[in-house]
């Protein structure tokens, strides 16, 4: 998880209502389907929660759109950024485990900061720079989906 914070941001409801801290917030990435680094902005981290949620609320609020017509769709723009086929009555979306941030102190390292850095550079640039040993520490050149790059074309 990026830009992490905590403190008491207070209580998620559960179904059954159980009540259950939510002892932190950030932004995760995921990877989709098509191989897209899904950036979820503000997510809640819940620690006593054994899956992960995703609010349509603030997907909205974040400018995706969802489609939900048998097929769960999330779009930004032209783009659609996560699928997946509706299970019984639930919309779900698999995801490795390991496609999950972990808590990271990693940030230096990060192909997504280095892409923000540089502009919003090509990958190809960026594998050149880091061919060159210009980019210190940066081992793999891995964007992803980058939303000012979208918009920007």
């Amino acid at each position: 998880m990026k830009n992490f914070k905590t403190r008491n941001f207070g209580k998620f409801r559960l179904a059954d209502d159980e009540a259950l801290d939510i002892a932190g917030m950030g932004d995760i990435n995921l990877r989709t389907f098509a191989g897209i680094i899904w950036t979820l902005k503000d997510v809640r981290y819940i620690p006593r929660l054994k899956r992960m949620l995703i609010s349509m609320g603030m997907l909205d609020v974040q400018g995706y759109r969802v489609t939900r017509d048998g097929q769960w769709k999330v779009v930004k723009g032209n783009l659609v950024v996560a699928r997946d086929w509706k299970k019984g009555t639930l919309y779900m979306v698999e995801l490795p485990a390991e496609e999950v941030n972990s808590f990271s102190d990693d940030v230096g390292h990060s192909s997504t900061l280095w892409h923000q850095r540089l502009g919003h550079m090509s990958e190809k640039g960026m594998k050149i720079l880091v061919s060159k040993g210009k980019i210190p520490k940066l081992k793999e050149v891995e964007v992803g989906f980058c939303e000012p790059c979208v918009f920007g074309k």
